[in-house]
């Protein structure tokens, strides 16, 4: 449940198709708004990675999928506290898919890439990059929210 004294801003938001004719918007969307309003470049690079392999999956699952829509918005959090936080909030209304965040394991590194079982190492990549994600399936929307806590978001609109 979400704290109602935590303060949400919207910064930008996208709509588009998942597909690979709009990965290339997708992603600068990502990067335009990361960069922007993170001036942490370690903190910046996770957020980037952890958000392409989140649309790297919908686009994957959902492409040839007819009326399926990927929304993705850049926002400020600030907590009753004074904690800021900037998030993407990434949604789509392609097939059901939780990743389990809670979950995933560590990988081995023992174990060698041709070894391993299919999947989940970029979710957990994922994960770590950032310093929360949560997954809610809500009217029909696999909602992703990847949070970068900050010392101050470099915040142009306030």
């Amino acid at each position: 449940m979400e704290n109602p004294s935590t303060h949400k801003k919207i910064i930008n938001r996208i709509v588009s198709v998942p597909s690979m004719d709009s990965w290339d918007e997708l992603i600068n969307f990502i990067s335009t708004e990361t960069d922007q309003y993170i001036s942490d470049k370690k903190k910046s690079y996770g957020l980037k990675l952890a958000a392409e392999e989140i649309i790297s999956n919908i686009v994957r699952i959902s492409e040839d999928k007819e009326g399926v829509i990927i929304k993705i918005k850049s926002q400020k959090v600030t907590s009753a506290k004074g904690k800021l936080a900037f998030e993407l909030v990434i949604a789509d209304n392609g097939v059901y898919f939780n990743p389990e965040f809670d979950s995933l394991e560590n990988p081995s590194p023992k174990i060698k890439i041709s070894e391993r079982k299919e999947g989940g190492l970029g979710l957990f990549l994922a994960k770590v990059s950032c310093d929360s994600v949560k997954y809610i399936y809500k009217d029909f929307f696999n909602i992703y929210t990847l949070s970068i806590n900050m010392e101050e978001i470099h915040d142009k609109l306030g």
